[in-house]
This record gives structure tokens, C-alpha cells and sequence, in this order.
């Protein structure tokens, strides 16, 4: 639109909102006045110095700067805007306020990345959730930087252009020459071929290389198919970390809404080098126990996702269980059920997910050997007691598979008649187990809300878990007896759902539940009655 010898430019763009992005519209103007590039529109810090970085890159990729003054608004400006990836939707606006770019063509587009001072464009952070928006808001056309192709060739169902330097940017509206169309759709299904013929990430890691521990694998399995907590006791060098440490080569791949979802979180986190090419495999996290609550659930000054959202859609293993700070812990139980962390600052309110198995390993005693036949235990009475109440009763609530370890017998080890190691499941044949348990559950739950067991709603527990009278009549004298908290009943029932789905039973009888009940005594196998 011109006005005399003056013009106005708008580009497409978005700001980061948490993990999720927001549509924001490059508003260029020039007009009379001293020289000089105001930008407008509760931009921050990191946006504002924008304005040395665009006229370096503009001067220095021979476009000259205006000597005019031009007022940059960045809509709606009552939103804050954060971040450097304004440099080139601004750069481009200033061109095309110039008359050196059609509006017409610049407006079919819209574009994100950072701009060094010799025009170059540089990676960011986010990318993935800044486009997601303007996918969301119709737009189809998107320049990106082509640093960031690894987390935006996932996306298969818009065109975006990978860009390395300003005048790539400018030839490419121009139409003097064309930017490399990203073709996300090839590479998602190169990527899936790949994951499905060498399997799931795990190096040379795999449950085969564990000797024994046969009942501690079939609740990984149980874990894996319903995404059900797991808490493993025993004394230490029995294999609860090395078992944990295996978990990721038996989980199934991501599907694609699953994979979007992390991928999403990384991106907007600045943490995509530790996913790497490996945007299938669900996330594993292993945070040490001296984090604090805020870097575990997620928030701060300036809100950032937390340990349990970074492992969303996949395992969070706690190590030493019991040395996390109390209220650390705790803060765990509401991302459990909710499956979301909400956080509200002065700038806004942010939701993080946060829907992971979380996977405990811990000693029964400060020392390491309570109840070790092997090991007398050296803590008193009241060491004994802190370090388990260290673990509030509610938490362990929330682990529906609690198992104890202990050392596997010569004879779980080695083959008599060969002397030979015993071979046990491998990874692979874990993983068939669990793809089938998983299989049942999507078809299962298709028209519901929820892909898992452990997700099951009081609702949906009595209408998909239902018991043959034997396992009704056993389980109410379970109740009666140990009087169990009606939270304990419906996770015993999630874990006996997955039990009966690992056979294929529609019901669940009472041999499910009886394997579902004996995985709740983990953390108290042991105590001195």
C-alpha cells in the first residue's frame, strides 16, 4: 500500500508462549523523521537489539539502509515478544516497505531466524512450536533457517523453505532463484523405516545382558504396555539401575502426534541436540536427586518445562529414590494424575505436559541391607524410619508396580548341565510383548480420550475393567482387610487390566488379579513385623 514516495509492509511470524507459539504480525512503515528503526510492541530485550543485527546484515548483503525513519510494530502489541528469531520477518519488512520486495509475493510467506551481521541466518530456538502456530493460522508457506531442518522435517504437510543467508531470502521472492523445499513427508517415512529395521535406541545395551531378575522384567513389560509407575527395592548392586538404564530399547516408537508433542518440548526448551536424529524414541530422563522442585516440574522466573515435561510421552527414572528432597517428590503426584503442570506468572500462564512412567529405584535402608540374609544392616531404628518417610504414603499410591530385588541364585545364573549363563528375554522379544499390550489399548480406547491403562478415569475403571466374580469376591476381601485407599483400588485394577491384557482376555479374572496384587508390596517386602 503507498502513501507518496512512503510504504507499509506487513510479514507473518510468532513468539514463543510457553512451549506453544503465538501469531505475530511485522508491521513496517516508513516515514518522515530523524533516521532510525523503532521497534514497538512490548518486545524485549533480546527483540529491541534486533535493530544493530538487521541494518549490519542489510548493509553488509549490499541493500543499503533506508535513511528514513521506520517504525517496526510487532501485533498485537499487548503481548510480550521474546527472542532473536524476529531478525529476518523485520530485515524482509524493511525491504519490502523499500519497494525492493513485492508485498504481494513477501505476504504469501511467512518466516523466522536470526540474521549475524553478514547476513547470514542463523539457527533458533523453538522452531518447531513458531511454525506449528502458523500452521494453525492456515499458513502454508514458511522460510526457516536451515540449521533447524532436523526437528522441522517431521512436519509433512506444509512447504517450508530452508534459508542460510539474506540473499537467498530476497532471490527467492524475487523469483530469481528458489529456496530447498524441506520434504518432511520423505524423511518422516525414511526415519520410521530405519527405527522399525535397527529398532529402538539402546546402543549396546539390552535385557539380555541381564542375568536373571526374570520377575523384575515382566514388570517392566507391565510398566511399558500401560505406563504404569514402577518402584524397585533391593539391596545395591542387584540390577535395579541397569535394568532401569534398558528400559528405552524395549519401548515402542513414538507415533507422530506422540513424536510432534516432544519434539515440540525440546525445540521450545533449546534442547534439541540431545534428541538428536533420533525424534522417534521416546525421551528417557534421569535427573540427579539433588534437583530442585522448580527444575523438576518446571517454572522459574522465567517459566522453562521441567524434568517431567522434557520426559513426556516417555520414562522419568529417579535413582535413589529416597535421597530426593521430600517435597520434591511430592511435587511429583499432581503431574501424575493430571497429566500437565500449570504455571502462573506475572507475564502470563503456561501448561506444560507432563504425562510420563515414572521409574523409582530404590535401597531399603540408608546402609543398603535391610533384610539382605547375606548382609547384616547397620541403621538404627530411627534412621530407618526418616529414610522411608522420605517417600510419602501418597506417592507410593501412585507406583502400581513395587517390586523387591534381590542377587539371582547360581542356579537363575548359570546352566547346570552346560555351565553356561542362563539366557533370559532380550529386548526385542520385551518389546513384541508390549507392542501387543499397546495394540489392544489403542484399538481399546479409540473413542476415548485416553491411549494407556494408567489413564483410566473412575468412569472408565468400571465400565473396562471388569472382573469374573471370583477375582469380584477375592479382591473385596483384599479391601475389607487391608483397608486400602480407594486411589490403591483403582491402580490395583489399571495394572490388573494390563495383566489381562498381556493374555489377550477381555475380563479380567482372578489370576490378573492376584499378579496385580503381589506388585503392591515392593517398598514394605522386608519389614520387621
Amino acid at each position: 500500500m503507498e502513501r507518496g514516495s512512503e510504504m507499509y509492509s506487513e510479514i507473518k511470524t510468532a513468539t514463543l508462549s510457553g512451549i506453544h507459539g503465538e501469531i505475530v504480525t511485522v508491521e513496517t512503515d516508513l516515514l518522515p523523521g530523524l533516521p532510525g528503526l523503532i521497534l514497538v510492541g512490548l518486545a524485549d530485550q533480546s527483540v529491541k537489539e534486533s535493530r544493530e543485527r538487521v541494518k549490519s546484515a542489510m548493509l553488509n548483503s549490499g541493500y543499503g539502509f533506508p535513511g528514513k525513519k521506520i517504525v517496526v510494530n510487532l501485533s498485537p502489541a499487548d503481548r510480550k515478544k521474546d527472542g532473536s528469531h524476529f531478525d529476518l520477518p523485520v530485515a524482509v519488512g524493511i525491504l519490502c516497505a523499500c519497494g525492493r520486495l513485492d508485498q504481494r509475493i513477501t505476504g504469501q510467506y511467512a518466516m523466522v531466524g536470526e540474521l549475524s551481521l553478514n547476513g547470514q541466518i542463523r539457527g533458533i530456538t523453538g522452531a518447531l512450536p513458531l511454525v506449528l502456530a502458523l500452521r494453525g493460522c492456515g499458513i502454508k508457506k514458511v522460510i526457516v533457517p536451515e540449521e533447524n531442518r532436523s526437528e522441522l522435517e517431521i512436519i509433512h504437510d506444509m512447504e517450508l523453505y530452508e534459508a542460510g543467508h539474506l540473499n537467498q531470502v530476497v532471490s527467492h521472492l524475487q523469483g530469481i532463484s528458489r529456496l530447498n523445499c524441506i520434504n518432511g513427508e520423505n524423511m518422516y517415512n525414511e526415519r520410521q523405516t530405519d527405527l522399525h529395521m535397527n529398532g529402538s535406541k539402546g546402543g549396546n545395551r539390552d535385557f539380555s545382558q541381564v542375568v536373571g531378575q526374570e520377575t523384575a522384567k515382566r514388570c517392566v513389560i507391565l510398566a511399558c504396555g500401560g505406563m504404569h509407575g514402577l518402584l524397585m527395592c533391593g539391596a545395591p548392586g542387584v540390577g535395579k539401575t541397569m535394568i532401569a538404564s534398558r528400559i528405552p530399547t524395549v519401548l515402542p516408537t513414538l507415533s507422530y502426534s506422540e513424536m510432534l508433542e516432544v519434539t515440540q518440548i525440546y525445540s521450545a526448551a533449546g534442547l534439541m541436540h540431545l534428541r538428536g536424529n533420533d525424534l522417534h524414541i521416546p525421551p528417557f530422563r534421569s535427573p540427579h536427586y539433588e534437583t530442585s522442585a522448580a527444575a523438576m516440574i518446571g517454572g522459574g522466573m522465567e517459566p522453562a518445562p521441567g524434568e517431567v515435561t522434557l520426559a513426556h510421552n516417555g520414562v522419568l527414572f529417579l535413582d535413589e529414590l529416597p535421597l530426593f528432597k521430600p517435597h520434591v517428590l511430592d511435587s511429583l503426584r499432581t503431574p501424575m494424575e493430571d497429566g500437565v503442570i500449570r504455571v502462573s506468572r506475572r507475564g502470563g500462564k503456561y501448561e506444560y505436559p507432563s504425562r510420563f512412567m515414572l521409574v523409582g529405584a530404590a535401597n531399603p535402608c540408608r546402609c543398603g541391607y535391610y533384610g539382605d540374609p547375606h548382609r547384616e544392616c547397620t541403621c538404627t531404628r530411627s534412621q530407618l524410619e526418616s529414610y522411608r518417610h522420605r517417600m510419602s504414603g501418597p506417592l507410593l499410591d501412585r507406583m502400581d508396580l513395587q517390586i523387591h530385588l534381590s542377587a539371582p541364585a547360581l542356579s537363575e545364573r548359570m546352566d547346570e548341565t552346560t555351565g553356561k549363563q542362563t539366557e533370559g528375554l532380550t529386548s526385542a522379544q520385551m518389546r513384541e510383548q508390549i507392542e501387543a499390550i499397546r495394540k489392544i489399548q489403542r484399538l481399546r480406547y479409540e473413542k476415548e480420550s485416553i491411549s494407556y491403562n494408567s489413564q483410566l478415569t473412575p468412569g472408565l475403571i468400571d465400565k473396562y475393567c471388569v472382573m469374573d466374580n471370583e477375582a469380584r469376591t477375592q479382591f473385596s476381601r483384599y479391601i475389607d482387610r487391608f483397608r486400602i485407599s480407594i486411589r490403591a483400588q483403582h491402580r490395583i485394577l489399571k495394572t490388573a487390566r494390563t495383566v489381562a491384557d498381556g493374555e489377550d482376555c477381555e475380563m479380567i479374572l482372578w489370576p490378573h488379579l492376584a499378579e496385580a496384587l503381589q506388585y503392591r508390596s515392593g517398598w514394605r517386602a522386608g519389614e520387621r513385623v
